[in-house]
């Protein structure tokens, strides 16, 4: 039914089975997000789920702190100026470092330890045998250079960064800010199993087409359910 749903909606098309289907996913319990891949609309709700579920984990997290040339506030849409970590979290890629080895956009891991005198951070990459050490990446904008770990806490995930990943175990999709056409069928496929994906929120902000209009105000009907 997953495969249906996500091909109608990509479409712009809601059938009673389709809207069944977006019933039962908000009818299943929220996952807590520690446990669980959370897919949602906008970078500010990413950042308040990894900062809460960072702060649950034990220990002190160590700020790593970016190097820029020259200073610009504008630099923060490429990289963090301060990065915050700690052993265990689970964490992506922001950028490619080495596409022969699979180290690309993307690829998710774990934190097994954060040497900052020396400046990398190891990680265990899923699929990567042994455990990579990350160093700072140079990211270049017409406003200046930063220097970052390529590093991002991945407890949850912008729709726009999930895009052609497959996550496994428990998928949740906060949809109260998703508010593009097909952005909630990307997030809906990106779960390997359905059985564990659920769903919470309204859709809002319809996009100006009357077609598409139309379809989502159905669709906010299910999800106010």
């Amino acid at each position: 039914m997953c495969f249906r749903a996500v091909d109608e909606l990509s479409k712009g098309v809601l059938t009673d089975n389709t809207r069944s289907f977006l019933i039962e996913l908000k009818s299943r319990p929220q996952p807590p997000p520690m446990t669980a891949t959370t897919i949602l609309g906008t970078n500010e709700e990413v950042d308040y789920v990894n900062n809460a579920c960072l702060s649950s984990l034990p220990g002190f997290a160590t700020c790593l702190e970016a190097v820029d040339k020259p200073y610009s506030s504008k630099l923060d849409r490429l990289a963090p100026k301060v990065l915050r970590l700690k052993p265990c979290a689970p964490v992506m890629l922001t950028t490619n470092i080495n596409v022969k080895s699979g180290l690309v956009n993307g690829r998710s891991g774990s934190v097994e330890s954060i040497n900052k005198p020396d400046g990398y951070v190891t990680v265990q990459f899923a699929g990567i045998p042994q455990p990579v050490r990350v160093t700072k990446f140079s990211y270049l904008s017409k406003h200046g250079t930063r220097e970052q770990y390529p590093l991002k806490l991945s407890w949850a995930r912008t729709v726009h960064k999930t895009q052609s990943q497959s996550l496994s175990g428990a998928v949740h999709v906060g949809c109260e800010r998703i508010s593009q056409p097909g952005q909630l069928a990307v997030a809906l496929s990106r779960a390997c199993d359905s059985e564990y994906l659920s769903l919470s929120g309204d859709v809002r902000t319809p996009p100006a087409r009357a077609d598409i209009d139309a379809f989502y105000s159905t669709l906010f009907q299910v999800c106010k359910l």
